[in-house]
């Protein structure tokens, strides 16, 4: 007897069906390793994230740490000049080309680094002043753009910067200065501008509602004073 056994066969896929089926298995392998990347990186961020949080707590424990032991620098006997009561230094400071290039990094239109170091050879009672010490010059940096921009903003020259940093030793001998001014911690400035101290000081309230900086202003007699203490403060406006 003969049999008739058919054998099964399956049509093999055209060219096109290959190349969909190949293209639609790459895409699904993509959108697998973008979701992981995705997953990847969402996990990087949030350690980016806590590491950066962590440093900055860490170097605020430092700073804090630093300003403690230049208190206790403080209670030591200063330095003075021998036969000079008030006066200038003179010759350069210490890091003063270092100080005068960072000066310099910001950008400033009007303020140049010669009248911010000018303050820092003065002498009183024989105790000099200093530069800031290196850790501190970038705290100066939102108050010396907001310098600017109340010169901007005014119209007329800065005369002069009265007071910028101020040693410990220094600060003591100034009158009127509080142990724990913000000219210690190099976030302060003394400002003379060619108009009246209330006109400034309204340049300056108007620019720190803008954003331009976050901090004190003081009014005085013949200059104002601005810091960056990080929230709004303001007296002597009635003077």
């Amino acid at each position: 007897m003969e049999t008739n056994d058919e054998e099964s066969t399956e049509q093999e896929p055209t060219p096109d069906e290959q190349a969909k089926s190949s293209s639609g298995m790459i895409r699904r392998k993509f959108l697998r390793a973008a979701a992981v990347g995705g997953v990847c990186v969402a996990i990087l961020s949030v350690f980016v994230s806590a590491f950066d949080f962590f440093l900055g707590k860490a170097r605020s424990l430092v700073g804090r740490l630093l300003d403690k032991f230049e208190e206790s620098i403080a209670r030591e006997a200063p330095r003075r000049i021998p036969g000079v009561k008030n006066g200038v230094q003179k010759g350069k400071l210490e890091n003063e080309d270092e100080y005068r290039a960072f000066i310099a990094s910001l950008g400033l239109k009007y303020i140049s680094a010669t009248e911010v170091i000018r303050p820092h050879r003065n002498i009183r009672n024989g105790i000099p002043n200093e530069l800031p010490p290196q850790r501190t010059w970038k705290r100066l940096s939102e108050a010396l753009l907001a310098a600017d921009a109340i010169r901007e903003e005014l119209g007329v020259p800065l005369r002069m910067i009265n007071s910028a940093y101020r040693s410990r030793h220094y600060n003591a001998e100034c009158s009127g200065a509080v142990s724990n001014s913000y000219h210690t911690k190099n976030m302060a400035l003394d400002l003379v501008y060619a108009c009246s101290p209330k006109e400034a000081a309204k340049a300056a309230q108007k620019l720190r509602e803008e954003g331009v900086f976050t901090g004190g202003i003081g009014v005085y007699s013949s200059f104002i004073h601005i810091d960056t203490r990080g929230r709004k403060a303001d007296w002597g406006m009635s003077v």
